[in-house]
Parts: structure tokens; C-alpha cells; sequence
């Protein structure tokens, strides 16, 4: 394998393993950004809703029934929104309040009235005036179980007296994550690869010419010689040798100091045949 190749040959290697880095860390930051986007949302919302509740309170007592009379009519509504390719016909936003200790008051799915969830971390923070947010998964060994929940905290003459928190499966923009990760990858390679072709075509292009304009500088240096008096040489056969045609070893020629001396004499003389 020439110099050459080995060169280029590296040169693809450290092309591709770029390019891989590149397309590993692009599918790696894309579930991230998705379940940013989708808190932003839910931050937005759940003020809203902490908003509604207060409208409600009364001497500091939580408004479950109207709650739970919003959210039932929420489940009820049927809609059609096509989003690019995902189909939405119904809601799957989740909710729950706690009160001030931080005791399940009302809960959406139903599962976890009268639970303690003080020790969560999105009621904990929501509850001392704080940020607070989680994601959990519904079933500890399924990944795609998981929902995330932003808290909001309901306030009555300045005080907090709950908190409220949204909940939204990763599942329901998970499609949206796999859609945008299937066309980054097949972009990325396509990309990568159609790269990689046009840069070989250039370089041969571009290189196989300056390497026969090189040979041709080389046999033009070897032809022209300068011969015993100092006279300048053109030789055709000089250029033929350097462009690539073998030469013999040299050849030594003896003067016999008479017919059938098995030694030459001290001086000889060296020719080369082409």
C-alpha cells in the first residue's frame, strides 16, 4: 500500500469518526430538547390553572368538586388536530391538588387520593414558594411510563394554601422524538456520505493531475544533461528511463590483458543498457 493511500485512507477514517460523534451527540440532545419545550408548556399551564383554583377558594378550603367537575368535561371533549403525523383526538394532560400539608385533595386518574405526597419533589418546592418539578415513571422498569409533572402553588391572601401539578406522559411527544430522530440520522448519513464521494472525486481530480504534472518536471530534469565539455544535452531516452522504465544493473566491461585471462585489468569501465 503506497504513502498515498494510507493518507487518504486515514483521512476517511477521521472523517467518519466525526462525522459519527457528530450525528451521536445531535440524538442524544434531541430527547432533552423535546422534554424542555414540553415543561415550558406545562409551567405556562399549570399557572394557569393555579390562577382558576384561587378564583375558587374560599376561607382557605380547596375547590375539589369544581375541579373535578373542569377535568371531567376536559376528558369528555373529543377533538380532531392532525400534528404533522400524530392524530390527536383527546387530552391526556393529568392533575392533582394538595393542600397545604401536602395531602392529595383531588387526583385526575382517581389513583392516589389521600396520599401524602409532601416528600415529592414537585410539591415539596411548589408548597415553600420554590420550582418545583419531577418526572416519574408510572411502572419503575418501563421508560416509556414516564410523566412529567410541573407544580403551581394556589395562594389565598398571600398565603399558600396548596399546590397544584400537571402532569404529561413523555409518551405523548415521544413520536414527535422518534420522528425527528429517524430523519436526522438518514440526513446525516446521506449528507455524510455524499461528502465523502465528492471529496474522493476532487482528490482525484485534483491530485492525479499534479502527481503526472510532477513526473513529467522529473523527466524533463533527467533529459537534459550536460555532456564532457560542458555542453548542454537533450535525451529522449534519459526521459523514457525516468518516466518508468526499468534499468539494468550496471555492467562491467574488462579489457583482457591477452585471449582467454580469466582476471581483468585494474581498469574497467561501467556502462548501463536500458
Amino acid at each position: 500500500m503506497s504513502r498515498r493511500t494510507r493518507i487518504l485512507l486515514a483521512l476517511i477514517a477521521v472523517y467518519a469518526i466525526g462525522m459519527a460523534a457528530l450525528l451521536y451527540q445531535l440524538l442524544a440532545d434531541l430527547d432533552p430538547r423535546y422534554r424542555e419545550s414540553a415543561e415550558e408548556g406545562l409551567i405556562e399551564t399549570a399557572q394557569l390553572m393555579a390562577t382558576v383554583i384561587e378564583q375558587e377558594v374560599e376561607h382557605g378550603a380547596l375547590p375539589t368538586d369544581r375541579i373535578g367537575a373542569l377535568f371531567r368535561d376536559l376528558y369528555a371533549r373529543r377533538f380532531s388536530a392532525q400534528i404533522f403525523q400524530l392524530h390527536k383526538t383527546r387530552v391526556e394532560l393529568r392533575a392533582y391538588v394538595t393542600n397545604r400539608h401536602g395531602v392529595v385533595v383531588y387526583d385526575s386518574t382517581g389513583r392516589d387520593l389521600g396520599k401524602d405526597y409532601a416528600g415529592w419533589r414537585d410539591v415539596r418546592n411548589t408548597l415553600r414558594g420554590e420550582y418545583g418539578a419531577r418526572t416519574t415513571r408510572d411502572v419503575a422498569q418501563d421508560a416509556d411510563s414516564a410523566v412529567m409533572y410541573v407544580g403551581a402553588p394556589i395562594r389565598w391572601q398571600g398565603e399558600i394554601v396548596g399546590a397544584v401539578s400537571l402532569g404529561k406522559p413523555v409518551q405523548s411527544f415521544g413520536q414527535f422524538v422518534s420522528a425527528a430522530r429517524s430523519n436526522i440520522l438518514y440526513l446525516g448519513l446521506m449528507s455524510g456520505l455524499s461528502a465523502l464521494v465528492l471529496a474522493l472525486v476532487l482528490s482525484f481530480l485534483l491530485i492525479r493531475p499534479l502527481g503526472i504534472t510532477t513526473d513529467l518536471l522529473a523527466a524533463l530534469r533527467t533529459a537534459l544533461w550536460h555532456d564532457a565539455q560542458g555542453r548542454r544535452r537533450f535525451s529522449p531516452r534519459r526521459a523514457g528511463a525516468r518516466c518508468g522504465r526499468r534499468r539494468a544493473p550496471p555492467t562491467r566491461k574488462c579489457a583482457m590483458p591477452w585471449p582467454g585471462a580469466t582476471t581483468c585489468r585494474t581498469t574497467c569501465s561501467s556502462s548501463r543498457t536500458s
